[in-house]
């Protein structure tokens, strides 16, 4: 298989948690790039966004959300739970995808010249995320400490936070939730992905 990401995508680090937390890492060729100027993704994937997947059998898999419920149906353990847990799980995942889209959007506005940015859109994407993180230190309890879907995507939310919005310190008002996170964060999937400069 291969997978086209970087090192930077919160979505591409899920991935790559997901696919270690499950076994099957070494099993997947990583192939770094960057979406904005390489255009050669487009043979694999119209939209040229990543991560994309490449399965054996030469299907292309684009969205994270795609990638990580096929990956589970390889061999090793399942990350995605059944019953109730499943949803639960998914709207983790949902939330935790969601920050980052707002976070990505964030960014893309600031490099936009300046007589052209929007404060207020850019607010209402922080709005976003602040909500999102109080949903999780909310919720905790339902996300639980073992590595599933919803844990490594809340993870690599939290990653992006304090990669890019560091100065915010989502930590000072959600401490369950930075407790959660610096547990989490020991684990060899975590660690494996940090992003350069994090």
């Amino acid at each position: 298989m291969i997978c086209w990401t970087s090192a930077t995508t919160p979505f591409g680090r899920k991935v790559r948690m997901f696919a270690i937390e499950k076994g099957v890492e070494k099993s997947i060729e990583w192939r770094f790039i960057d979406p904005w100027n390489d255009t050669s993704l487009q043979a694999h994937n119209p939209l040229q966004k990543i991560p994309t997947l490449e399965t054996k059998d030469g299907m292309q898999l684009f969205d994270s959300r795609v990638i990580t419920a096929y990956l589970d149906t390889l061999d090793g353990p399942s990350l995605i739970p059944s019953g109730a847990a499943r949803f639960d799980n998914l709207r983790f995942e949902a939330m935790a995808d969601q920050f980052c889209d707002a976070g990505v959007l964030r960014m893309r506005e600031g490099l936009r010249p300046e007589a052209q940015r929007s404060p207020d859109w850019v607010e209402r994407q922080r709005g976003k995320q602040q909500r999102v993180l109080d949903a999780f230190e909310a919720e905790l309890d339902k996300l639980g400490s073992e590595p599933s879907l919803g844990a490594v995507a809340v993870a690599a939310a939290l990653g992006y936070a304090d990669f890019r919005f560091a100065a915010e310190n989502w930590r000072a008002t959600r401490p369950r939730l930075a407790a959660w996170h610096e547990a989490f964060a020991k684990r060899a999937s975590v660690q494996a992905t940090v992003p350069p400069g994090a």
